[in-house]
Protein backbone atom coordinates (compact mmCIF):
# COMPACT_ATOMS: atom_id res chain seq x y z
CA UNK A 1 0.00 0.00 0.00
CA UNK A 2 1.01 3.48 -0.84
CA UNK A 3 1.62 6.09 1.59
CA UNK A 4 -0.50 8.96 1.07
CA UNK A 5 0.78 12.18 0.88
CA UNK A 6 -0.53 15.55 2.53
CA UNK A 7 -0.65 17.95 -0.14
CA UNK A 8 -3.00 15.49 -2.50
CA UNK A 9 -4.47 13.76 0.35
CA UNK A 10 -8.13 14.52 -0.59
CA UNK A 11 -7.58 15.59 -4.50
CA UNK A 12 -8.02 12.38 -6.16
CA UNK A 13 -7.38 12.70 -10.47
CA UNK A 14 -9.57 9.17 -11.10
CA UNK A 15 -12.87 10.12 -8.94
CA UNK A 16 -12.29 13.71 -9.32
CA UNK A 17 -12.62 14.67 -5.76
CA UNK A 18 -11.82 18.51 -5.04
CA UNK A 19 -9.11 19.84 -3.36
CA UNK A 20 -9.43 21.66 -0.73
CA UNK A 21 -8.15 25.14 0.36
CA UNK A 22 -6.09 23.56 3.24
CA UNK A 23 -4.62 20.78 0.46
CA UNK A 24 -3.93 23.55 -2.42
CA UNK A 25 -2.04 26.03 0.02
CA UNK A 26 -0.02 22.76 1.11
CA UNK A 27 0.90 22.06 -2.14
CA UNK A 28 1.49 25.47 -3.28
CA UNK A 29 3.61 26.30 0.19
CA UNK A 30 6.13 22.50 -1.21
CA UNK A 31 6.12 23.65 -4.67
CA UNK A 32 7.26 26.97 -3.39
CA UNK A 33 10.19 25.26 -1.16
CA UNK A 34 11.75 23.01 -3.77
CA UNK A 35 13.91 23.11 -6.11
CA UNK A 36 13.19 22.70 -9.31
CA UNK A 37 13.61 19.42 -10.69
CA UNK A 38 11.56 16.57 -12.30
CA UNK A 39 9.34 16.06 -9.08
CA UNK A 40 8.90 19.60 -8.55
CA UNK A 41 7.17 19.83 -11.84
CA UNK A 42 5.02 17.15 -11.16
CA UNK A 43 3.74 19.00 -8.23
CA UNK A 44 3.39 21.34 -10.43
CA UNK A 45 1.58 19.45 -12.74
CA UNK A 46 -0.97 18.50 -10.09
CA UNK A 47 -1.74 22.19 -9.01
CA UNK A 48 -2.93 22.59 -11.98
CA UNK A 49 -4.97 19.35 -12.54
CA UNK A 50 -6.19 19.54 -9.03
CA UNK A 51 -7.67 23.26 -9.60
CA UNK A 52 -6.04 24.35 -6.89
CA UNK A 53 -5.79 28.03 -8.33
CA UNK A 54 -9.58 28.03 -7.37
CA UNK A 55 -9.23 26.55 -3.96
CA UNK A 56 -7.31 29.36 -3.31
CA UNK A 57 -9.62 31.86 -4.75
CA UNK A 58 -8.23 32.90 -8.12
CA UNK A 59 -9.84 32.94 -10.67
CA UNK A 60 -7.31 31.95 -13.43
CA UNK A 61 -4.10 29.84 -13.46
CA UNK A 62 -2.03 32.58 -14.67
CA UNK A 63 -3.37 34.75 -11.61
CA UNK A 64 -2.23 31.91 -9.17
CA UNK A 65 1.09 31.80 -10.88
CA UNK A 66 1.65 35.44 -10.51
CA UNK A 67 0.58 35.87 -7.04
CA UNK A 68 2.19 33.12 -4.99
CA UNK A 69 5.24 32.69 -7.59
CA UNK A 70 5.87 36.14 -9.10
CA UNK A 71 5.65 37.15 -12.96
CA UNK A 72 6.93 35.06 -15.31
CA UNK A 73 6.47 33.94 -18.95
CA UNK A 74 6.09 30.51 -18.91
CA UNK A 75 5.33 28.07 -21.78
CA UNK A 76 2.71 25.69 -21.05
CA UNK A 77 3.94 23.52 -24.14
CA UNK A 78 0.90 24.56 -26.00
CA UNK A 79 2.24 27.12 -27.90
CA UNK A 80 2.33 26.01 -31.83
CA UNK A 81 6.06 26.41 -33.48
Amino acid sequence: MSEMTPWNAAWDPFTGGAITSADARMLTDRIKNSPYSENNRKLIDEAYASGAWTALGYSSWEEYVNAEFGPCSCDNGNEET
